[in-house]
Formats: structure tokens, C-alpha cells, sequence
């Protein structure tokens, strides 16, 4: 991999990253003091975890980077799951099927508001007794119009029952939605897989960009340390594999430059990394 462009990546992937892992140490405080301190240490281990393999490869360096990665991907799981519940409040507050039903609850509470009537039991049995035609033609309105509350209550609460399936249905992810039916699972379980996923990767492949900018920063100062003599036997000799007139192989180096096998597959290396 060319070096310039593995940095330039490797500083982009790391760039993310670690605004990632801020945002997630953001969320986790609650005074400002307790939000940077969390920012800074979540910041910290995510560097960690893209630079060690490219510093040290050494068995505690090792150890230390599994510990960065745990770190790592606890903050990134931390910002997933909060920029899913934005997402969720977000689709939630933008769903036409809610606010038709919340419509609809606001039309019956204001209908039923202006009905003065008494419970409707009170009124059946109160009818049931009277049998003064006067006193019957008041209760039967009363009754109907006692009726037309209970009916209105009744809507209520069906509306209220339809608003919740439709909050829930609006703050699903389709995706995930769709995801968890196909494979018979919960949608839970898919944004938890799915973001243990995209953590993992944005944190080893970050990683990897740097140990190959280093690497590659690497053969270029063992290309220093040859010889003048040696090296300008290289530089001419990247010229002539560049003009096709040399075959870029172990075999074909060696013969140009009379090295050994080690150092011929070294120049190679050097050479197919730079081009």
C-alpha cells in the first residue's frame, strides 16, 4: 500500500474514531468536569488501540492493545446506542401515522370536555325509577348523551392503544426491522451485532493503516542505510523496472544489482511499496 495514502486514510479512520469515542464519553458524564475527563480517557484508549501494533509488538504491548480494544468498542457501543435512540426519538417526532392518531385523541378529549352529563350507570338506574314523564325526558338526554361520553372514552383509549404501536413501529430502524424478520432473530440482537461490527472494524482497520504507514516509513530509512553506492544502484534501478525494461522480480533485482537473495527480496519490497 502506497504510505501517503495509507496515512492520509489512517488519520481520517482515526479522526472518526475518536469523535466517536468523545461523543460516547460526552453522553456517560453528567457535570462538565466529568464529561471531559471521560472524553479524554475514551479518546486515549482508542489511540491506543489504532497506534500499539505499529510501536510495539511485543507480548505487553499486545496485552495492552486487547485492553484498548475492549475500551475501544465499549465507547463506540456507547455512541451507537445513543445515536440510535436519537434516531428512534427523531423518525418518532416526523411520523405522520402518530400525529394523525394524537389528531384524533386531541378531537375526542375536546367532544367530550363539552358533554355534561353524569356517569352513565348513574343515570340508567336513576331512569329506571322515575316516573315523572318531566323528569324521564331530562334523564333520557342526559342518558344519551352520557352514552355518546362513555363511547368517546372508549375511543380514547383505543387511540391511546394505536398511538403506542405506532411510536413503536416509527422508532424502528426498516433495516434492522427487516433484518431481524429474515433471520428470525430480535431487533436488539441485530443493532447489537451490527454495531459490534462496525466497531471492530473501524478499530482494526485503523490499526492497520498505521502499521503500514510505519512500515512503510520503515523501509524507507533501512533504504537509507544502504550504501551510496547501493542506493544509487536501487534509484536506477526503480528507473528501469518504471521504463519495463527490468521485470520487477527477486530473481531479475538480483542479477542487476549481483546481491543476495535477502537483499534482492528487500529492494523488491522497498520498490513495490513506493510504487
Amino acid at each position: 500500500m502506497n504510505v501517503s495514502v495509507a496515512r492520509v486514510m489512517a488519520i481520517f479512520v482515526t479522526g472518526v474514531a475518536l469523535v466517536m469515542s468523545g461523543v460516547a464519553g460526552w453522553h456517560r458524564g453528567s457535570s462538565l468536569l466529568d464529561c471531559m475527563l471521560l472524553i479524554s480517557i475514551s479518546m486515549v484508549i482508542c489511540s491506543g488501540c489504532h497506534l500499539i501494533p505499529s510501536i510495539s509488538k511485543s507480548p505487553f504491548a499486545w496485552s495492552l492493545w486487547v485492553c484498548c480494544f475492549i475500551g475501544a468498542m465499549y465507547s463506540h457501543l456507547t455512541f451507537f446506542s445513543y445515536i440510535s435512540l436519537r434516531a428512534g426519538e427523531n423518525r418518532l417526532e416526523h411520523s405522520m401515522q402518530v400525529a394523525r392518531v394524537e389528531q384524533q385523541i386531541s378531537a375526542a378529549r375536546d367532544a367530550s370536555k363539552l358533554i355534561i352529563a353524569r356517569p352513565l350507570a348513574t343515570v340508567a338506574s336513576e331512569l329506571a325509577i322515575t316516573k315523572n314523564w318531566r323528569k324521564r325526558n331530562a334523564l333520557t338526554v342526559e342518558l344519551s348523551e352520557a352514552k355518546r361520553s362513555a363511547a368517546l372514552q372508549d375511543e380514547i383509549v383505543r387511540l391511546l392503544a394505536a398511538t403506542r404501536v405506532a411510536e413503536v413501529t416509527s422508532a424502528t430502524d426498516p433495516v434492522t426491522a427487516g433484518i431481524a424478520k429474515v433471520m428470525g432473530t430480535t431487533e436488539q440482537g441485530v443493532a447489537i451485532f451490527s454495531a459490534l461490527w462496525f466497531s471492530a472494524l473501524i478499530e482494526i482497520f485503523g490499526a492497520f493503516l498505521w502499521y503500514q504507514s510505519f512500515k512503510g516509513d520503515h523501509e524507507k530509512t533501512r533504504l537509507l542505510s544502504i550504501s551510496p553506492a547501493e542506493n544509487k544502484s536501487v534509484v536506477t534501478l526503480k528507473h528501469e523496472i518504471a521504463a519495463g525494461k527490468i521485470k520487477p522480480t527477486v530473481k531479475a533485482i538480483r542479477a542487476s544489482l549481483r546481491c543476495s537473495q535477502v537483499k534482492a527480496m528487500e529492494v523488491r519490497r522497498i520498490i513495490v511499496n513506493e510504487c
